[in-house]
């Protein structure tokens, strides 16, 4: 009898750890998000006046500097909607 009574409280225990640590997740699909996007950008250094360029999107820039750009702002602003939509 003893051990059943264990066996359950730890059956209760690790459902709570569980379900306090592991937070079920959704995948969401942001491919197109990603593929059309763009971001703002300043001028280059070797210019003399800083300006602020809106960069082509994502599948037609040659640049791998903007692509990391592009693609670090997409992936922020894709974590703030999934974060305040839940």
């Amino acid at each position: 009898m003893e051990i059943a009574i264990i066996i359950y409280l730890i059956n209760v225990i690790s459902n709570l750890v569980f379900s306090y640590f592991f937070v079920p997740s959704t995948v969401v699909n942001v491919a197109l998000r990603f593929y059309n996007s763009t971001t703002v950008i300043s001028g280059r250094k070797d210019q003399s006046a800083v300006k602020k360029q809106v960069t082509k999107t994502l599948n037609v820039t040659a640049d791998p500097e903007e692509k990391r750009r592009i693609i670090g702002d997409t992936f922020i602003k894709v974590r703030f909607v999934l974060i305040f939509s839940v």
